[in-house]
């Protein structure tokens, strides 16, 4: 049963408190999570294409975006609005073939600015003591909040017995994984998965996600940017672990379980925090092309003349070169900073 959501944040902080979180454990991925990973990124696929259906709806993805989940006919039981500063969306999904709920969030339209901005500011987390989160992400998810829980609540009391699962992609991942800590404060066991996230938080705000009951399946592939910020040196670290999908070219999307590496740690620069460029591709195949139809309709890192969102116009003024190379640098910085975390510890 849903507790209060402040009552409950404000437990968890405590509990954050006092306790010595430490990095979950996961020395190889299981046939059963690797299978998993598959068949969720359809979910953080159809996020793209079910933002404007009705409660009631199938889930639907064209012809080929998420055939597992219309072959068992998840239904949408609650439709998330538009955030306003990202036009982040996403929808909560009930499927009573393999007995889930599921809440899935698609990516930012116009995911280049947000990089091109560089507004990495850290803000407050409500869940746990000394944690900070990116304040973008937080307010999306705040704007959201209230109707995912009241969703969920009610998809529960119309099946007690099933399982919680949270997916997203992009941008949709850090408010996936912002969701999945909430909805675990609010008495949810759920498990997230979640493709091309950003950093969201802080050291602490991370440690205390990953030390949470669930897992983060949090995959990353080849030489994917987004995944590299904000950066390391600005105070931001990701969950542990991550799963690599390392080879390339930038559109591969098929990988086997040997093909996938397992990079422990918040700070590991030795996976795909060590890569280079702004090749955005990469962020948008995982497993498979993320996005709706056709692979013109998905999220691009190309230049903009008239980008949908943006705190500072200056953004719009960048070439894709001296983008490229922005993020090089930062890359270079967190290399250094890691390997004197490393020497220190």
């Amino acid at each position: 049963m849903k507790t209060s959501i402040l009552s409950s944040l404000s437990m968890g902080a405590a509990l954050a408190a006092a306790s010595g979180l430490q990095a979950r454990d996961v020395a190889s991925l299981t046939t059963t999570s690797y299978d998993n990973m598959k068949y969720y990124v359809q979910y953080s696929t159809s996020a793209y294409c079910n933002s404007d259906d009705t409660v009631g709806a199938l889930v639907s993805c064209g012809s080929s975006g998420c055939p597992a989940i219309m072959a068992d006919g998840a239904t949408i039981v609650g439709v998330l609005p538009s955030t306003t500063l990202f036009d982040l969306e996403g929808f909560v999904a009930v499927d009573t073939v393999r007995e889930e709920i599921v809440v899935a969030f698609r990516g930012s339209s116009d995911l280049r600015n947000w990089i091109a901005d560089f507004d990495f500011i850290l803000v407050p987390y409500a869940g746990c003591s000394g944690c900070y989160v990116h304040d973008g992400f937080y307010e999306s998810w705040q704007e959201v909040q209230s109707y995912t829980l009241d969703f969920v609540e009610a998809a529960f009391a119309d099946y007690p017995s099933y399982t919680l699962v949270v997916a997203g992609h992009s941008l949709g991942a850090a408010v996936a994984t912002l969701a999945a800590a909430d909805l675990r404060i609010a008495g949810y066991s759920c498990d997230v998965y979640t493709v091309g996230s950003p950093r969201v938080g802080n050291l602490a705000w991370a440690e205390f996600v990953t030390a949470q009951e669930g897992y983060e399946y949090r995959a990353t592939h080849y030489d994917d940017p987004v995944p590299r910020l904000p950066p390391i040196v600005l105070g931001y670290y990701h969950t542990s672990p991550e799963f690599w999908l390392a080879a390339g070219p930038a559109t591969n999307i098929d990988y086997t379980i040997d093909d996938i590496e397992v990079c422990p740690g918040y700070a590991n620069t030795s996976c795909n925090a060590g890569t280079t460029g702004l090749d955005g591709n990469a962020h948008s195949y995982y497993f498979q092309y993320l996005g709706c139809g056709s692979e013109s309709n998905g999220i691009s890192l190309r230049k903009r003349d008239n980008p949908l969102w943006r705190r500072d116009s200056s953004s719009s003024n960048i070439t894709d070169a001296e983008l490229s190379e922005k993020l090089t640098n930062y890359t270079m910085l967190d290399i250094a900073y890691s390997q004197q975390l490393a020497a220190s510890s």
